[in-house]
Order: structure tokens, then C-alpha cells, then sequence
């Protein structure tokens, strides 16, 4: 938000910013009710400027992880690859701190532990897009993601 300070208008030497806050307080007398209406304009500035839209997960986090480190070419069939790994290494007890559990090319599902909501299960559908968007994130200039 571009802040300009201008001279108010009521009060002389006083300076107030040029925001809706500012803004307000120049226009409206003072008083109960302007008070009110800062508080409410300083809330609804606060709630404006939350994130939008679905923040990404701890998978998504992992995932960006092991594609920034893959060697090319950077496909589907090697993250499965390098996910099967990561679960042979937390099966057989090397792997400290690996969330992939399971990986069943069968069912087509992916077990892994978030340390948030506990033990989940995704379908390879929603693999293949966190590994889109991880690949997107990850290299932005890439034609085909």
C-alpha cells in the first residue's frame, strides 16, 4: 500500500497518513462512531491481506524437494522411482525422517505420514498434479509441465 503523508485538515501540525485509515479519520468528526469505523477499517485491511486460496501442504514441500534433486529427465515414472526408494529406506530403517510409507503401484496409491493430520493416502492422480506443481514451482521457464 503506497503511503503518502499529508497535513490534516482538522488539527494544524498534525500528520496523518493518506490510507483508508488516514483517510478515514481526515473525513469522519471525531467521536464514538469514527472509532468504530477505524477499528472495522483496520480489520477489513488485516483480512485483505490473508493468503488467498489453498496454501500448499507438506507433501507438496517434500516433493518440490526430491524434483529440484532429480536428475533429468524429470518425469513422472522416475519420481515414482525416487519415491519407492524413499519407502525402501524407511522400511528398512535408514531412512530417518522419510514420510513415504507405502507406495502401491497395484492400487495405484501413495501412504505417507503427515506430521500434521497423521498417516494419508493419495491416489496417483493427485500425485501427478502436486509433482505438476511442484515441477512448475521449481522450474518456472519450463514449456512443458
Amino acid at each position: 500500500m503506497r503511503l503518502r503523508i499529508l497535513k490534516s485538515r482538522f488539527v494544524s501540525g498534525n500528520v496523518v497518513a493518506d490510507t483508508a485509515t488516514g483517510t478515514l479519520a481526515r473525513l469522519v468528526p471525531h467521536g464514538p462512531e469514527r472509532d468504530e469505523l477505524l477499528l472495522l477499517v483496520r480489520l477489513g485491511v488485516k483480512f485483505q491481506r490473508q493468503h488467498v486460496g489453498k496454501r500448499p501442504g507438506y507433501l507438496h514441500s517434500y516433493v518440490v524437494g526430491i524434483v529440484a534433486n532429480m536428475a533429468p529427465p524429470i518425469t513422472f515414472a522416475n519420481l515414482l522411482a525416487e519415491l519407492d526408494l524413499a519407502a525402501a529406506r524407511r522400511a528398512a530403517g535408514d531412512g530417518r525422517g522419510e514420510p513415504i510409507e507405502r507406495l502401491s503401484r497395484t492400487w495405484q496409491q501413495l501412504t505417507f505420514h503427515d506430521p500434521k493430520r497423521g498417516r494419508q493416502q493419495i491416489t496417483f492422480g493427485r500425485l501427478r498434479n502436486v509433482f505438476t506443481t511442484a515441477k512448475k514451482a521449481t522450474f518456472p521457464s519450463c514449456p512443458k509441465a
